[in-house]
């Protein structure tokens, strides 16, 4: 499901491992991105050796890490005939072959956790999130309408310009989960969202995220292992 944001009717959040379509449990919002349950009611769980073939046959499951031997991504198995690929950097977009934080255009795939005409956001797509497109933590840097975040449990951002025009676009501070158990943290005083891509060969994933300190547009390191919210955009 795609994300609330508090103005266009959508109202579900739904939280991914970086790279495939998973059809988990998503949790509800009322009012201003007011939380009203959790993901992890009813989600099944894995551990370790996840793989796109396990992936498509359990959509329901979160794979978790809990022996990385210094691997985070999920997608690692090597108990199939297509073997460890650690490191696929095209599940979300299709062509990708430039893994450094871009505007390229994503060309969906078969992976997106999208409903159709929806794909998700290239690396650089929030940096108009904060005055110089970088993390700030500098509140008059924010490109917000207001910095308390406890007052909606999020962020509405400006899209005219640097807190200009009053259109504006809410993200819920939906947290994430921990790739050790699946676990839930930071429901309400933290964001975190996927882009379509990945620096190179690595099991980390390109991502923005904020808090009450601080909003960080472009994010290199966060592993794929990790669920977070997915905030699409509309296919050309």
């Amino acid at each position: 499901m795609i994300p609330s944001n508090g103005k266009d009717g959508w109202n579900e959040i739904r939280m991914v491992e970086w790279g495939i379509r998973k059809d988990g449990k998503p949790y509800n919002t009322t009012g201003a991105g007011v939380l009203a349950e959790t993901i992890t009611q009813g989600q099944p769980i894995a551990t370790d050796n996840g793989n796109i073939i396990m992936a498509i046959m359990n959509p329901q499951v979160f794979f978790c890490i809990q022996n990385s031997g210094g691997n985070y991504d999920w997608n690692r198995g090597t108990n199939t005939p297509e073997g460890n690929r650690t490191g696929l950097n095209n599940l979300w977009s299709l062509e990708n072959t430039d893994q450094t934080l871009n505007g390229n255009v994503v060309i969906k795939t078969v992976y997106d956790p999208n409903p159709a005409g929806f794909k998700m956001p290239p690396s650089d797509a929030w940096t108009w999130f904060t005055v110089l497109g970088y993390s700030a933590t500098t509140k008059s840097q924010w490109n917000v309408v207001s910095t308390t975040i406890t007052t909606k449990k999020g962020y509405d951002f400006y899209l005219e310009g640097f807190k200009t025009g009053s259109t504006t676009s809410f993200y819920a501070a939906s947290g994430g989960r921990g790739n050790g158990i699946g676990s839930l943290s930071n429901v309400g005083t933290n964001g975190h969202y996927w882009s379509a891509t990945t620096p190179s060969n690595s099991s980390n994933a390109f991502h923005m995220e904020f808090s009450d300190i601080s909003i960080s547009p472009q994010v290199t390191t966060t592993p794929k292992s990790f669920g977070l919210s997915v905030r699409p955009m509309a296919e050309e």
